[in-house]
């Protein structure tokens, strides 16, 4: 009885041990076949890719478009965009920054607000091993990817196009967002600087912020205090709507040259309808398009130049343009188009990507 009882033991015995092992086998099955999906996501490269962007703003035209032309590279790229909005503020662009970073994003794009004012949180995602770029803009730290547009040089050359309208005299203003914006001063600068080469002309220059109301007020309060302005230059074409109607509003229309900046289907028209003298092409659109796209390289770990421009185009009706060719004013690879080249140029996303 003993000896049958022995036997049944060890019969028991060998089955607990023959079952653990083949519980410890599949267990080790899984986690292998787990690393292998892994490793296979981790090569296909652009998997599970979550970009981050903390934008100035995403109720004006311009970052409605930027977002179209975003998600429409997202999904060629098959990538997750969370679009938040700073509500241009500095201190809550550094928070939502602060929380992609505890998210673990793969890269984060920024509409910088301060330029200067955001570098410490940049430095401080980039340590946390997650990329950033600077949209459109130039923040001067090694933390960060920049994609810039030629403000300085393009405004530069809308204030000697309207200087030479002119003739070289009287009083002008430029609008601009707020200083420490760097788009927002590079735009200033160049118009401040190209009136500056005429002295028998004046610029006052005035902040009016991303918003057409302040603008408008701006505009109205510009014109009763200085009636002798013939010239205003606004550096967004979202807010350019609200110097048009304060000038239209003021009976001013056919005695003050208006120029702007980002070439919005809405702006193209206002230069073919004679309302603006001239804008310039960015393209919301393709600026978003643009961004995302190179947000992907960074977060597959390819490395990019500290400064990347997208190629922009002035737009201007084909007289305009044969003036200014006479006048000598432009830049190398500066590239003049009619405002019916600009509405369809704003829907092509890809253009200007690869140059």
């Amino acid at each position: 009885m003993k000896r049958v009882l022995s036997l049944i033991l060890s019969i028991v015995m060998l089955s607990f041990i023959v079952t653990g092992c083949s519980k410890s086998t599949d267990k080790t099955t899984d986690s292998n076949s787990q690393k292998d999906a892994d490793t296979s996501k981790d090569a296909a490269g652009g998997d599970d890719i979550t970009l981050g962007v903390a934008a100035l703003d995403l109720t004006s035209d311009f970052f409605v478009s930027m977002i179209e032309g975003g998600d429409e590279a997202a999904a060629e790229e098959d990538v997750e965009v969370l679009w938040k909005s700073a509500d241009s503020n500095l201190d809550k662009q550094i928070a939502l920054i602060e929380n992609f970073i505890q998210q673990g994003v793969d890269c984060i794009l920024i509409d910088p607000y301060d330029s200067t004012g955001l570098i410490p949180v940049c430095e401080q995602a980039a340590a946390a091993g997650i990329p950033v770029i600077s949209m459109g803009n130039f923040i001067d730290s090694e933390a960060v990817t920049c994609t810039l547009y030629n403000d300085y040089q393009d405004t530069y050359t809308v204030g000697k196009i309207m200087a030479e309208i002119l003739e070289g005299k009287g009083e002008v203003a430029v609008l601009y967002g707020a200083a420490g914006n760097f788009v927002s001063d590079e735009r200033q600068r160049g118009f401040e600087e190209a009136i500056a080469e005429y002295p028998d002309m004046k610029c006052t220059s005035l902040p009016v912020g991303w918003d057409t109301s302040t603008t408008l007020k701006t505009t109205q309060d510009l014109l009763a205090s200085n009636p002798n302005i013939v010239g205003i230059h606004s550096f967004y074409d979202g807010v350019t709507t609200a110097v048009y109607r304060a000038v239209d509003q003021a009976g001013k229309t056919d005695d003050i040259i208006i120029t702007s900046y980002d070439g919005s289907k809405e702006g193209s028209q206002a230069v073919i309808d004679d309302k603006y003298l001239c804008t310039v092409l960015t393209g919301a659109k393709r600026v978003g398009y643009w961004d995302v796209k190179m947000a992907v390289k960074l977060a597959n770990g390819e490395e990019l130049e500290q400064k990347n421009y997208l190629k922009s185009h002035l737009i201007m009706k084909d007289d305009l343009k044969e003036k200014v060719e006479g006048w000598g004013i432009g830049y190398d690879g500066m590239s003049i188009i009619t405002p019916e080249t600009g509405i369809t140029m704003f829907d092509d996303m890809s253009q200007g990507f690869d140059e």
